[in-house]
């Protein structure tokens, strides 16, 4: 990704928030962009960490009860990256089966050079205001997507060290 003009894509943003600085802090913070020369694409948002995973309390096949499994740093890091990531698109994007599009990100205050992706299967309608992303902005996004998952691991394995007393497991009922 190239480098950031910070004061364009600030000043973007508080265009979009009339000048509120909070919004525009929380922005910038929450999430990654690209800048694409005459815009700005919003890559990625900062995953969350989920402490709290459910579980089925009975057996799919036999109907059994079940008690929630232990926590291990294994299963908190696969159901955190199943959950909070964009991680599951990029073999879809890589091979072809999916599109991506390219659209305002905002529709307010005039401010059009602020945009996003989003993915496009054959029976879905590119929005009024996007088009298909070039083969360029898809590598874009993609390396993105994948600084932004490495990032994410740093922060579960940082996560983990620190709070993993915190995490735990429960159980719901299932179809009772």
């Amino acid at each position: 990704m190239t480098k950031l003009k910070k004061p364009s894509l600030e000043s973007l943003l508080s265009k979009v928030w009339n000048g509120d600085q909070k919004m525009v802090d929380y922005c910038l913070k929450s999430a990654t962009y690209a800048d694409m020369g005459d815009y700005y694409l919003k890559i990625a948002e900062k995953p969350s960490i989920t402490k709290t995973f459910w579980f089925r309390d009975q057996d799919y096949n036999t109907g059994e009860m079940v008690l929630a499994p232990k926590v291990t740093f294994k299963l908190f890091e696969s159901e955190n990256l199943k959950m909070n990531t964009d991680q599951h698109w990029i073999e879809e994007i890589e091979s072809g089966k999916i599109e991506v599009t390219i659209h305002t990100q905002y529709s307010r205050n005039g401010v059009d050079g602020l945009k996003s992706w989003t993915t496009k299967r054959a029976c879905d309608e590119i929005r009024a205001n996007g088009r298909l992303a070039t083969e360029e902005e898809k590598k874009i996004i993609l390396k993105g997507i994948k600084e932004e998952l490495v990032a994410y691991k740093k922060r579960l394995v940082s996560y983990w060290k620190r709070y993993s007393a915190h995490v735990r497991t429960s159980t719901y009922w299932g179809d009772r």
